[in-house]
């Protein structure tokens, strides 16, 4: 090889070096670049700072009620809402107010006094009739438990492989299913009875429908990795909609 063939092979080479690296630089810059958030999101941000949620598509007050750790009658009170508590897109749902309860009195008899009309309470009081009361909490998925409940964490996750099967922890209706907060992935929330919901979240597929009542351990939904970075399902319960540790309930 003369000089001058050697001198341009060397110069060839360099040009190589600085196109990959150009383009490595710009994978990386695709990778590493953060999306702005949805347009719906912002405006939420600003509306929640003013003390009440806007109804996003898809959403239900279950799944508000469960997003900010509220009971869910205590939001309906709020709202002067009914069962089913219907809510539409654009709706405001106030996060603050007075709420009005009913105590528990017992079926009145002909010719009795009437029940007492409801009073103002921050405070309402909810009662679980015994038929819904449960009794037994099943495992929802059956492999190893990778993280435990804390204040951050909520609940629990559950390892396994994509496809294993998600499965009810009690009877009961679901009451959400799908995928408005990002970090849940393809999220269930079955509502138990007046005390309890559960939620299960980063499911591969939904195999269930809002308003389908479901059997204590049902097949639900698929594990999946949906909204995180591994394979698992991340499992809470909530009793009158603030998180409780599931490991205190479910069968061992």
């Amino acid at each position: 090889m003369t000089k001058g063939t050697h001198r341009l092979c060397l110069l060839l080479l360099g040009f190589i070096a600085v196109i990959s690296a150009a383009g490595l630089g710009l994978v990386s810059c695709t990778f590493t670049k953060q999306q702005p958030a949805p347009i719906s999101d912002l405006r939420n941000q600003l509306a929640e700072k003013q003390g009440y949620h806007l109804v996003q598509r898809g959403e239900t007050l279950y799944f508000i009620a469960w997003r900010f750790g509220r009971d869910f009658r205590e939001l309906a009170s709020i709202n002067h809402l009914s069962a089913p508590y219907a809510v539409t897109p654009g709706q405001k749902i106030y996060l603050q107010g007075k709420t009005q309860f009913y105590p528990y009195q017992r079926p009145t008899t002909p010719g009795s006094s009437p029940s007492p009309r409801p009073t103002t309470s921050h405070k309402p009081v909810y009662r679980v009739s015994p038929d819904k009361a449960i009794r037994r909490w099943l495992m929802p998925a059956a492999g190893s438990i990778i993280a435990t409940y804390s204040d951050s964490n909520k609940g629990i996750n559950i390892a396994g492989a994509i496809g294993e099967p998600i499965r009810a922890t009690a009877a009961g209706e679901v009451v959400y299913a799908g995928s408005g907060l990002r970090a849940y992935g393809n999220l269930l929330i079955i509502k138990h009875n007046d005390l309890y919901l559960s939620a299960y979240a980063h499911n591969q597929r939904l195999l269930v429908k809002e308003g389908q009542q479901v059997k204590a351990g049902e097949k639900i939904a698929t594990m999946g990795s949906t909204g995180t970075n591994r394979v698992m399902l991340h499992f809470e319960l909530r009793k009158r909609g603030k998180p409780v540790n599931p490991m205190s309930y479910l069968e061992k």
